[in-house]
C-alpha cells in the first residue's frame, strides 16, 4: 500500500516540477484556464490512486 502513496507522490512531484519549469504552461490549450487545467490534472492524478488502490484491495482478496 505504501508504494501506491510512493506512486501518487512520485507523479505530483513530476508535475509540479514539470509545471515549474513552465513545461505544462507551454502545453494549455487555448481558452483553458489555467484553474481549469489544475484540476483536470489534480482529478486525473486522484483517479489513478484510487484506481490502484482498488486494483491492490482485490489482489489481497483473492490471495
Amino acid at each position: 500500500m505504501g508504494e501506491l502513496f510512493m506512486d501518487n507522490t512520485k507523479n505530483q512531484d513530476e508535475y509540479n516540477d514539470l509545471w515549474q519549469e513552465g513545461k505544462l504552461a507551454m502545453e494549455t490549450p487555448v481558452g483553458w484556464s489555467s484553474i481549469c487545467l489544475d484540476q483536470t490534472i489534480d482529478y486525473y492524478i486522484e483517479c489513478n490512486s484510487v484506481t490502484l488502490n482498488h486494483n491492490e484491495d482485490n489482489k489481497n482478496l483473492l490471495n
